[in-house]
């Protein structure tokens, strides 16, 4: 009894405190439009073969741009390192070359990085204000260009239209596709071939994956995960 009691009377006094705020000074609950962070990226390079003359590495570098600020404040290498631009893309590069490595290589660089707050909208503004799928403006044809590990046609552009062919708009299409690669695709670093962007050896893999939890009659993925892949081509 004393315990409801008790409970009572806070939440009382929590609802007059509330209530007696002034509506201007509810904003301070919110996060602020931007955030500043300490962020440390390290990774090892290992297995480096005996006897090897020397090893390149290219490191992606965080930039600034209109909605963040970065600053590199420190590098940790085994030797000595320069940086390159990405020509297609203009995405700084970290590039080092280790002459006759031994065992493995350790690279860690620090950030400061202030980033701002970019909003569109929620789901249901943006689907507002959807359209039809139109002409791609130049700035992105690349984005939706075919390459080695991403082509455009075939088992891709088959499946494409299988989880979005039923939406109309790009907004509905996007989420489609997205709904659909959360729930039957997962980071896998078994067996070989990962860790190049192959969108088919992605889609094989997971056929691999599912045969599997056929044969065993099991599943150890939580969620849909499970019940999209059996459904899922």
């Amino acid at each position: 009894m004393k315990a409801r009691v008790l409970t009572s009377l806070l939440l009382s006094a929590l609802a007059a405190g509330q209530s007696a705020r002034p509506e201007a000074n509810r904003t301070a609950q919110f996060s602020p439009a931007h955030n500043k962070v300490h962020f440390l990226y390290n990774f090892k390079v290992k297995d480096i073969p005996p006897g090897s003359k020397r090893v390149r590495v290219w490191v992606p570098v965080v930039h600034s741009d209109e909605h963040q600020t970065v600053h590199l404040l420190n590098t940790n290498a085994p030797t000595k390192t320069r940086m390159t631009r990405d020509r297609e893309y203009g995405n700084w590069i970290l590039f080092a070359e280790i002459p006759n490595p031994q065992g493995e290589a350790e690279f860690t660089l620090e950030y400061e990085i202030t980033r701002r707050e970019y909003s569109r909208g929620d789901y249901a503004q943006l689907e507002r204000r959807d359209s039809l799928p139109g002409l791609v403006p130049a700035s992105m044809a690349r984005f939706v260009a075919p390459d080695k590990l991403i082509p455009t046609d075939g088992r891709i552009k088959a499946l494409a239209w299988e989880v979005t062919g039923n939406e109309t708009g790009t907004v509905a299409k996007a989420k489609a596709a997205y709904d659909y690669l959360f729930s039957t695709m997962r980071y896998d670093k078994s067996g070989t071939g990962w860790g190049r962007g192959d969108a088919i050896w992605a889609c094989e893999s997971r056929r691999r994956l599912r045969r599997e939890l056929e044969n065993r009659k099991t599943c150890p993925l939580k969620g849909s995960h499970c019940k999209r892949s059996r459904t899922r081509p």
